[in-house]
Protein backbone atom coordinates (compact mmCIF):
# COMPACT_ATOMS: atom_id res chain seq x y z
CA UNK A 1 0.00 0.00 0.00
CA UNK A 2 2.85 2.25 0.88
CA UNK A 3 4.78 1.92 -2.48
CA UNK A 4 1.52 3.11 -4.24
CA UNK A 5 1.79 6.71 -2.87
CA UNK A 6 3.30 9.44 -4.59
CA UNK A 7 6.36 10.84 -2.10
CA UNK A 8 5.77 14.26 -2.35
CA UNK A 9 6.23 17.07 0.62
CA UNK A 10 2.08 17.80 -0.02
CA UNK A 11 1.38 14.23 0.13
CA UNK A 12 3.71 14.01 3.29
CA UNK A 13 1.65 16.96 5.02
CA UNK A 14 -1.21 15.47 3.68
CA UNK A 15 -0.64 12.17 5.57
CA UNK A 16 0.21 13.79 8.18
CA UNK A 17 -3.11 15.95 8.87
CA UNK A 18 -4.77 13.06 7.96
CA UNK A 19 -3.01 11.12 10.95
CA UNK A 20 -3.75 13.47 13.27
CA UNK A 21 -7.65 13.38 12.01
CA UNK A 22 -7.85 9.63 12.32
CA UNK A 23 -6.28 9.76 16.03
CA UNK A 24 -8.92 13.18 17.18
CA UNK A 25 -11.62 10.58 16.05
CA UNK A 26 -10.72 7.90 17.94
CA UNK A 27 -10.50 9.55 20.78
CA UNK A 28 -14.10 11.12 20.20
CA UNK A 29 -15.59 7.41 19.65
CA UNK A 30 -14.16 6.18 23.14
CA UNK A 31 -15.51 8.97 25.07
CA UNK A 32 -18.64 8.44 23.05
CA UNK A 33 -18.37 4.74 23.93
CA UNK A 34 -17.85 5.88 28.05
CA UNK A 35 -20.71 7.98 27.81
CA UNK A 36 -22.57 4.97 26.37
CA UNK A 37 -21.73 2.37 28.53
CA UNK A 38 -22.49 4.38 31.87
CA UNK A 39 -25.40 4.88 30.21
CA UNK A 40 -26.07 1.32 29.31
CA UNK A 41 -24.95 0.40 33.01
CA UNK A 42 -27.09 2.61 34.64
CA UNK A 43 -30.07 1.28 32.48
CA UNK A 44 -29.02 -2.60 33.21
CA UNK A 45 -28.97 -1.78 37.49
CA UNK A 46 -32.93 -0.41 36.46
CA UNK A 47 -34.13 -2.78 34.17
CA UNK A 48 -33.15 -5.78 35.80
CA UNK A 49 -34.78 -4.65 39.20
CA UNK A 50 -37.62 -4.41 37.17
CA UNK A 51 -37.73 -7.30 35.34
CA UNK A 52 -37.24 -9.29 38.33
CA UNK A 53 -40.41 -8.00 39.97
CA UNK A 54 -42.10 -8.43 37.14
CA UNK A 55 -41.38 -12.01 36.97
CA UNK A 56 -41.87 -13.12 40.47
CA UNK A 57 -45.35 -10.53 40.53
CA UNK A 58 -46.90 -12.46 37.41
CA UNK A 59 -45.42 -15.78 39.03
CA UNK A 60 -47.67 -14.81 41.96
CA UNK A 61 -50.64 -13.16 40.24
CA UNK A 62 -51.09 -16.62 38.17
CA UNK A 63 -51.20 -18.61 40.99
CA UNK A 64 -54.00 -16.02 43.11
CA UNK A 65 -55.92 -15.89 39.76
CA UNK A 66 -55.91 -20.26 39.43
CA UNK A 67 -56.94 -19.93 43.41
CA UNK A 68 -59.66 -17.01 42.07
CA UNK A 69 -60.90 -19.06 39.46
CA UNK A 70 -61.52 -22.40 41.32
CA UNK A 71 -63.19 -20.42 44.09
CA UNK A 72 -65.57 -18.01 42.30
CA UNK A 73 -65.67 -19.62 38.71
CA UNK A 74 -64.79 -18.93 35.12
CA UNK A 75 -67.55 -17.07 34.17
CA UNK A 76 -67.00 -14.70 37.46
CA UNK A 77 -63.39 -14.67 36.30
CA UNK A 78 -64.45 -13.14 32.55
CA UNK A 79 -67.05 -10.90 33.83
CA UNK A 80 -64.08 -9.23 36.13
CA UNK A 81 -61.69 -9.19 33.04
CA UNK A 82 -64.06 -7.29 30.83
CA UNK A 83 -65.15 -4.79 33.73
CA UNK A 84 -60.64 -4.08 34.08
CA UNK A 85 -60.45 -2.77 30.23
CA UNK A 86 -59.24 0.64 30.84
CA UNK A 87 -58.39 3.32 28.55
CA UNK A 88 -55.42 5.19 28.57
CA UNK A 89 -52.57 7.42 26.30
CA UNK A 90 -49.28 6.85 24.90
CA UNK A 91 -46.85 9.16 24.44
CA UNK A 92 -43.80 8.31 22.53
CA UNK A 93 -40.46 11.43 22.82
CA UNK A 94 -37.40 10.75 20.26
CA UNK A 95 -34.43 11.81 21.44
CA UNK A 96 -30.52 12.16 20.79
CA UNK A 97 -28.36 10.42 23.38
CA UNK A 98 -24.65 10.91 21.88
CA UNK A 99 -26.27 10.29 18.25
CA UNK A 100 -28.55 7.55 19.07
CA UNK A 101 -32.06 7.58 18.56
CA UNK A 102 -33.47 6.75 21.85
CA UNK A 103 -37.35 6.61 22.68
CA UNK A 104 -39.11 7.88 26.09
CA UNK A 105 -42.21 6.33 26.59
CA UNK A 106 -44.84 8.32 28.91
CA UNK A 107 -48.44 6.57 29.64
CA UNK A 108 -51.19 7.61 31.43
CA UNK A 109 -52.28 3.90 32.98
CA UNK A 110 -52.28 3.51 36.48
CA UNK A 111 -54.00 0.62 38.50
CA UNK A 112 -57.50 1.46 40.01
CA UNK A 113 -59.40 0.49 42.91
CA UNK A 114 -62.32 -1.86 42.48
CA UNK A 115 -64.75 1.21 42.31
CA UNK A 116 -62.86 3.02 39.61
CA UNK A 117 -63.25 0.04 37.90
CA UNK A 118 -66.28 0.76 35.02
CA UNK A 119 -68.64 -2.00 35.00
CA UNK A 120 -67.91 -3.74 37.96
CA UNK A 121 -70.69 -6.71 37.85
CA UNK A 122 -72.37 -6.63 41.03
CA UNK A 123 -71.35 -9.08 43.62
CA UNK A 124 -67.83 -9.50 42.65
CA UNK A 125 -65.34 -11.08 45.50
CA UNK A 126 -62.58 -10.19 46.88
CA UNK A 127 -60.40 -12.30 45.41
CA UNK A 128 -61.25 -11.17 41.51
CA UNK A 129 -60.77 -7.56 42.24
CA UNK A 130 -57.47 -8.15 43.91
CA UNK A 131 -56.27 -10.70 40.68
CA UNK A 132 -58.12 -7.47 38.77
CA UNK A 133 -55.66 -5.16 40.79
CA UNK A 134 -52.73 -6.97 40.70
CA UNK A 135 -52.56 -7.37 36.69
CA UNK A 136 -53.39 -3.87 36.51
CA UNK A 137 -49.79 -3.52 38.32
CA UNK A 138 -48.24 -5.53 36.70
CA UNK A 139 -49.21 -4.07 33.21
CA UNK A 140 -47.94 -0.96 34.51
CA UNK A 141 -44.67 -2.30 35.50
CA UNK A 142 -44.77 -3.97 31.70
CA UNK A 143 -45.53 -0.42 30.22
CA UNK A 144 -42.07 1.38 32.40
CA UNK A 145 -40.18 -1.44 31.39
CA UNK A 146 -40.62 -1.70 27.56
CA UNK A 147 -38.58 1.62 26.64
CA UNK A 148 -35.97 0.32 29.00
CA UNK A 149 -35.39 -2.53 27.20
CA UNK A 150 -35.91 -0.37 23.88
CA UNK A 151 -32.91 1.90 25.12
CA UNK A 152 -30.45 -0.57 26.31
CA UNK A 153 -30.95 -2.63 22.78
CA UNK A 154 -30.06 0.52 20.92
CA UNK A 155 -27.38 1.62 23.43
CA UNK A 156 -25.87 -1.89 23.11
CA UNK A 157 -25.77 -1.97 19.36
CA UNK A 158 -24.56 1.55 19.21
CA UNK A 159 -21.04 0.57 21.88
CA UNK A 160 -20.64 -2.22 19.50
CA UNK A 161 -20.26 -0.45 16.27
CA UNK A 162 -18.34 2.19 18.04
CA UNK A 163 -16.20 -0.44 19.23
CA UNK A 164 -15.93 -1.52 15.58
CA UNK A 165 -15.26 2.02 14.26
CA UNK A 166 -12.28 2.32 17.28
CA UNK A 167 -10.67 -1.08 16.59
CA UNK A 168 -10.41 0.08 12.36
CA UNK A 169 -9.25 3.53 13.19
CA UNK A 170 -6.73 2.00 15.62
CA UNK A 171 -5.55 -1.09 14.11
CA UNK A 172 -6.04 -0.73 10.09
CA UNK A 173 -6.45 2.94 9.17
CA UNK A 174 -4.00 4.71 11.82
CA UNK A 175 -1.42 1.55 11.06
CA UNK A 176 -1.95 2.37 7.18
CA UNK A 177 -1.48 6.39 7.47
CA UNK A 178 1.59 5.90 9.44
CA UNK A 179 2.97 3.15 6.92
CA UNK A 180 2.68 5.65 4.38
CA UNK A 181 4.05 8.68 5.99
CA UNK A 182 7.05 6.66 6.68
CA UNK A 183 7.41 5.94 3.59
CA UNK A 184 7.23 9.29 1.72
CA UNK A 185 9.64 10.44 4.27
CA UNK A 186 12.47 8.12 3.92
CA UNK A 187 12.04 8.16 0.37
CA UNK A 188 12.20 12.13 0.67
CA UNK A 189 15.31 11.98 3.03
CA UNK A 190 17.00 9.48 0.65
CA UNK A 191 16.36 12.10 -2.50
CA UNK A 192 18.09 14.92 0.09
CA UNK A 193 21.44 12.87 0.58
CA UNK A 194 21.15 11.67 -3.69
CA UNK A 195 21.73 15.34 -3.85
CA UNK A 196 23.87 16.50 -1.26
CA UNK A 197 25.91 14.14 -2.48
CA UNK A 198 25.17 15.21 -6.16
CA UNK A 199 26.17 18.79 -5.17
CA UNK A 200 29.44 17.39 -3.45
CA UNK A 201 30.56 15.91 -6.55
CA UNK A 202 29.87 19.01 -7.98
CA UNK A 203 32.15 21.06 -6.36
CA UNK A 204 35.08 18.44 -6.77
CA UNK A 205 34.88 18.70 -10.07
CA UNK A 206 34.92 22.46 -10.14
CA UNK A 207 37.89 22.17 -7.84
CA UNK A 208 39.73 19.85 -9.90
CA UNK A 209 39.15 22.12 -13.20
CA UNK A 210 41.46 24.65 -12.94
CA UNK A 211 44.48 22.64 -12.34
CA UNK A 212 43.73 20.38 -15.68
CA UNK A 213 43.58 23.77 -17.76
CA UNK A 214 46.92 25.04 -16.46
CA UNK A 215 48.39 21.56 -16.95
CA UNK A 216 47.19 21.99 -20.75
CA UNK A 217 48.73 26.02 -21.29
CA UNK A 218 51.64 24.86 -20.29
CA UNK A 219 52.16 21.69 -22.34
CA UNK A 220 51.31 23.99 -25.27
CA UNK A 221 53.61 26.92 -24.14
CA UNK A 222 56.55 24.14 -24.81
CA UNK A 223 55.70 23.33 -28.15
CA UNK A 224 55.21 26.78 -29.53
CA UNK A 225 58.84 27.12 -27.58
CA UNK A 226 60.50 24.05 -29.30
CA UNK A 227 58.48 25.08 -33.00
CA UNK A 228 60.15 28.52 -32.33
CA UNK A 229 63.67 27.17 -31.85
CA UNK A 230 63.65 25.15 -34.54
CA UNK A 231 62.59 28.01 -37.16
CA UNK A 232 65.71 29.82 -35.66
CA UNK A 233 67.82 27.09 -36.06
CA UNK A 234 66.82 26.86 -39.42
CA UNK A 235 67.17 30.11 -40.46
CA UNK A 236 71.03 30.41 -39.24
CA UNK A 237 71.69 26.82 -40.99
CA UNK A 238 70.99 29.85 -45.00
Amino acid sequence: MADQVNPTRMNLLAKRGQIALARQGAELLSRKKDALLREFFRLVGVALELRLRLVESLRSEMVEEVVAEAVEGRHVMAAAATAARADFQIKLTPRNLWGVRVIDLEHTYRPRDMLARRGTPRGMQLAADEVAAGFERWVCDLLDLAPLDMRLSRVGEEIRKTNRKIHSLEQQVIPRLEAQARFISQTLDERARDDVIRLKRLKQKKRRSPGVVRGDAGSEGKATASTIGESNSEDGAE
